[in-house]
């Protein structure tokens, strides 16, 4: 069984690298601090510059600055703020960037991610300013996915993994977070784009300003510099690793199969099965699909016809034969009372019967806004809880449907 984690983590760190960027790293202080409320974070900013920071930025409680003294850099300031840092997680961000209203729960939803994905290391938003698969028009694959590399103008990362792949290597001053995407795929783990997270970047405003336009020899993000920038990578990794990066992208698959091979697997042959709430599709020809839409009648807001074999609310559905399969797909959701479904639904289990429940899981995303037909949502910790009262014993645990769901095997236990 899944091991279920408590994905309330307390506050985490934004550490924020600034050189004499005063207009924007006030924008971009206060556009994180309107959203704190949201979920609890600490700023820590490294002054790089002579810009006295203190006297020119509001004062926070929630604010630690750091006098650089020299300017380090930014995976110098990454380094020093980490000193600073005491929490689980960590927000590398850069001082150009601008959380809007619509992104209000940016750091939670960030966090929520990287807390319940097994082998996460990171997390990354889509941005308008960022290249690879964070670009706002590059082509995404559903509301989140695995990536090959995240890029470090804003990325939440797991403190613990960080150090364990060696933290942050002062010897690139671009490239850095290619580098530590190459090192946490090396080491197994995995990074994760959000795209339902946008977070607006200017972009190349400390670079340009130390190192000059891409016009100049040299200049910020010039061919000489990307040039140089790869040939760093492939002396310390290989080419084969960067290759692997950022040319020919290798990307573990999202999640655990299917709601409907997951199933298949756990009733095998079975030909004692009820699907509950089947609509238009059933996963099993020969099981008794019921449904509160007739077979026949077009399902509201799905376009397609009722494929049930008997009409039920399934809410508080009664019948005879006992099942050894009762299947509720996605429908618990959607009901005003889940408690009394589910004392309905034990008593369609025969004895050594199986419940199989899928909903979308409110630790991964939320659910209320996935459909304005969802009544309520569940983690998987919630509808174990909810099954105990009903005398259910929790078998299984899977993360299924484009990992914003699970799915849950229920057997019956005594009381």
């Amino acid at each position: 069984m899944e091991t279920l984690t408590n994905t309330h983590e307390k506050w985490v760190d934004v550490i924020i690298p600034t050189y004499d960027n005063i207009t924007q790293l006030s924008q971009c202080i206060k556009s994180i601090l309107i959203h704190k409320t949201v979920w609890p974070l600490k700023i820590i900013i490294i002054n790089n510059g002579q810009a006295p920071l203190t006297d020119l930025l509001p004062y926070d409680p929630d604010i630690t600055i750091v006098e650089s003294n020299v300017n380090r850099g930014w995976t110098g300031g990454l380094k020093l703020g980490l000193e600073y840092s005491t929490s689980k997680y960590v927000v590398f961000a850069n001082d150009d960037i601008f959380i809007p209203k619509s992104s209000y729960t940016w750091l939670r939803d960030m966090v929520r991610v990287l807390s319940v994905q097994p082998g996460c290391a990171a997390v990354g938003p889509s941005s308008n300013c960022v290249m690879g698969s964070q670009n706002i028009w590059a082509s995404t694959r559903g509301w989140a996915f695995y990536t090959s590399f995240l890029i470090g103008f804003c990325m939440v990362v797991d403190r613990n993994i960080l150090d364990k792949v060696g933290g942050i290597d002062e010897t690139f001053y671009t490239g850095d977070d290619i580098d530590l995407s190459i090192r946490f795929r090396e080491g197994g783990y995995k990074m994760v784009v959000l795209p339902t997270v946008f977070v607006y970047h200017h972009g190349f405003q400390t670079g340009e300003k130390v190192h000059g336009k891409p016009e100049k020899p040299g200049g910020w993000n010039s061919r000489t510099m990307g040039d140089e920038t790869n040939k760093h990578l492939i002396q310390k990794h290989g080419f084969i690793p960067w290759w692997k990066t950022m040319c020919k992208v290798e990307i573990p698959s999202w999640d655990n199969g299917s709601e409907d091979q997951v199933i298949k697997e756990v009733v095998g042959e079975s030909d004692s099965i009820i699907e509950l709430g089947c609509g238009h599709n059933k996963i099993f020809p020969r099981s008794l699909g019921v449904d509160l839409i007739p077979k026949g009648e077009e399902i509201p807001f799905v376009g397609e016809k009722s494929v049930a074999d008997e009409r039920w609310d399934v809410g508080i559905i009664e019948m005879e034969p006992k099942f050894k399969y009762v299947l509720a797909q996605q429908i618990i959701e959607h009901l005003t009372d889940p408690l009394l479904a589910l004392q309905y639904w034990v008593k369609l289990m025969d004895e050594g019967g199986r419940l199989i429940i899928s909903t979308p899981d409110e630790d991964r995303v939320d659910g209320i806004n996935l459909n304005a037909q969802h009544k309520h949502v569940f983690t998987p910790l919630s509808l174990i809880r909810l099954g105990e009262m009903c005398g259910l014993k929790p078998e299984n645990i899977y993360t299924t449907y484009d990992f914003f769901s699970f799915t849950i095997v229920f057997t019956k236990g005594e009381r």
